[in-house]
């Protein structure tokens, strides 16, 4: 398998997805429907979904996406290597029209991301790394930006920083996020939407990410591709905040556990 040239064909693919999204976002009206657990989805969402799994399938690899019939456990566990993705994560945040969305693909092999893209449609630009190719960039247009590699602070050294940079969902709350802020000397707050709060660690504008409130394995995979590629960590967390293990995927069950990422 070529990685390489998956990494251009994902660029090409997520490319694609943002142009398609970005017409619905410039449509006066957006068209949208809503799931089971009264979760939003729009004719954007589906659109970027065909775009993505038409080009996906050319490779041979299983496909598992939001948008698209969930593989029962007992045929998903046999699964070596598959793509888990997210047409458009930030689904709010694009019909608020706040340009917080994101297009999320991952190549999972054995339960552990190793090539990731996010692409950010509002500006063009597109992330996009692994272990499996070796580095993660950024990409605008023609012009492409190595990033730079985590200095692996620890979690315990990072927790003193004055202040720590704390980013944190702009559409979910969450009571234990505010208990854990209270575990902090001092902090400075952002918030946003979508897989950016997972860039923002990658271009250093911040330190931690903690997340209390469900969220399921597509929204995560991708980042975690790029973030493991730079030395940086997703790890569950506990009740009583204890750091626990990487996260790992294709479980039975698809929603993450309560993490930071840091």
């Amino acid at each position: 398998m070529n990685y390489h040239e998956i990494a251009s064909l994902l660029i090409k693919t997520a490319k694609q997805a943002g142009e398609v999204i970005m017409r619905f976002y410039d449509d006066v009206e957006i068209n949208t429907k809503y799931k089971s657990d009264n979760s939003p989805v729009t004719y954007a969402d589906l659109a970027s979904n065909e775009v993505i799994t038409k080009a996906l399938s050319e490779t041979g690899i299983p496909i598992l996406s939001e948008e698209s019939k969930i593989q029962d456990f007992h045929v998903r566990k046999n699964w070596k290597r598959y793509w888990l993705l997210d047409p458009l994560d930030g689904t709010k945040e694009f019909l608020n029209r706040n340009g917080d969305f994101t297009v999320n693909i991952a190549l999972i092999e054995n339960s552990i991301p190793t090539l990731g893209v996010v692409s950010i449609p509002v500006d063009d630009s597109i992330y996009i790394g692994g272990e499996s190719v070796g580095y993660s960039k950024l990409v605008n247009g023609n012009q492409e930006t190595i990033l730079e590699v985590s200095q692996k602070a620890s979690i315990t050294d990072l927790v003193k920083f004055n202040p720590l940079r704390v980013v944190a969902s702009r559409s979910h709350q969450n009571v234990k996020l505010d208990l854990f802020l209270k575990k902090i000397n001092s902090f400075e707050l952002s918030r946003m939407g979508s897989s950016l709060k997972f860039m923002s660690i990658v271009n250093q504008n911040a330190d931690i990410y903690p997340r209390f409130s469900p969220c399921m394995e597509w929204d995560t995979a991708a980042s975690d591709a790029i973030l493991r590629s730079l030395g940086y960590q997703i790890r569950s967390i506990s009740e009583s905040f204890e750091i626990g293990d990487m996260l790992t995927y294709n479980k039975k069950n698809l929603y993450n556990p309560a993490f930071i990422a840091y």
